[in-house]
């Protein structure tokens, strides 16, 4: 359970992107974080008073973990990432696998766990149209900025077309999308839900341990899975790492592996659970 604290937003341009539910715990109550607007006042940072602000024209999160002082920013412009998009191997990566990508195929993909935003930004790369959505707010804003940030740079790989990203409970979203008869429905539905570390040790890299300080653990991650199955018209694709259990203990179609995680594959039917 991440300790409890305040994040305090000192930046005005940013209240209109959250709605009032993101004030309180109603989102996610498994996340201990209270967010309050501030423009005034004191604005060191402090294990339990956090701040998000504007820092060298980029939203950044500052505080104090484990005694240690941190700035966090997301970087979706990385040398590391651009290659990737560029020359990662389009199709032929597991992620494209797992989703179904073929030459005359680019599926809608929800990304019902954005996050950081990479694998969203990877699944457009590779002509995908994406809906990503985040739950926990200040990620969202972190990643709202980060995307930004791209179009700002001229990114020509990436349209506001082919990425929209949403603030959002996906649960519910996914719950009210299964109600409208009209909407249009994913293809695949992808999920990364965040689990408890069974390696304790210190090599998490101190990124991950920030973003677990906001996120929490995804305790509802087998009721999204649930919804998912009945909305996704051919798959819902959920990575996992290579030795956790099968979420709510229900076997994929099929799994498509790397050395370090596993995507579980569940075909559906127009929301009928292949087996």
């Amino acid at each position: 359970m991440p300790q409890q604290r305040l994040i305090k937003i000192i930046d005005p341009s940013l209240y209109s992107l959250l709605s009032e539910a993101s004030f309180s715990e109603s989102i996610h109550p498994k996340i201990s974080s209270n967010l309050i607007l501030e423009q005034n006042g004191n604005h060191t940072p402090s294990e339990q008073e956090w701040f998000l602000q504007q820092d060298n024209q980029q939203l950044t999160l500052k505080g104090v973990l484990q005694q240690q002082t941190f700035s966090l920013s997301f970087d979706l412009q990385s040398a590391q990432l651009n290659y990737r998009r560029q020359h990662g191997g389009g199709r032929k990566e597991p992620l494209a696998k797992a989703v179904g990508l073929k030459k005359a195929k680019t599926p809608f993909v929800i990304d019902t766990t954005a996050g950081m935003g990479r694998e969203a930004l990877l699944l457009t790369s590779m002509g995908c149209k994406v809906l990503a959505i985040e739950r926990q707010p200040v990620i969202y804003l972190l990643l709202n900025d980060a995307i930004n940030r791209l179009y700002l740079n001229g990114d020509r790989g990436l349209s506001a077309s082919q990425l929209k990203l949403i603030h959002a409970n996906s649960t519910d979203y996914l719950t009210d999308l299964n109600r409208q008869k009209n909407s249009e429905k994913p293809q695949v539905i992808y999920m990364d839900p965040m689990f408890p570390d069974r390696n304790k040790s210190a090599a998490v890299k101190k990124e991950m341990r920030i973003f677990k300080q906001l996120a929490g653990e995804d305790m509802d991650a087998a009721e999204l899975l649930t919804i998912a199955c009945k909305v996704a018209e051919e798959r819902v694709v959920v990575k996992r790492p290579a030795s956790a259990p099968f979420i709510a203990e229900r076997s994929p179609s099929f799994q498509i592996t790397t050395k370090k995680h596993r995507f579980d594959v569940y075909l559906t039917n127009n929301g009928q659970l292949e087996t």
